[in-house]
């Protein structure tokens, strides 16, 4: 279950949001998630993506599938920087699932599963 919230956003790019989504996580998980991703507007949020994970008790009663977390992504400000969306979208997808990229050798297993995913939705 991918919920698509926030206060920017197009609803062509909040259908291609759960459809990336939707076909990464066939290849990434073996059981059905949640998860929400808000998309936030405007260059005053200074970022590009975030990703929060949901605590294990966090209360999730109306959700199907295994608890995940949420991405926050501002595609206004990954445009000003001419950066990649689906690369940032799997970036934080890849966070709440256990991926990280503290230590070198944890960033590079991080990139090569980046990689392969953008190169499955191609």
């Amino acid at each position: 279950m991918i919920v698509v919230g926030g206060d920017g956003g197009s609803s062509v790019l909040r259908r291609h949001i759960v459809g990336v989504l939707t076909r990464i996580a066939l290849r990434v998980v073996t059981e059905d998630v949640a998860l929400d991703v808000n998309i936030v507007s405007g260059l005053e949020h200074q970022y590009n993506v975030h990703s929060f994970e949901w605590p294990a008790d966090f209360p999730k009663p109306d959700t199907k599938g295994r608890p995940l977390g949420e991405i926050y992504l501002n595609p206004d400000f990954i445009a000003e920087k001419n950066q990649d969306f689906d690369h940032l979208l799997i970036h934080g997808f890849l966070h709440l699932v256990g991926y990280d990229h503290v230590q070198e050798d944890d960033r590079m297993k991080m990139e090569m599963r980046e990689d392969e995913l953008l190169r499955f939705l191609e």
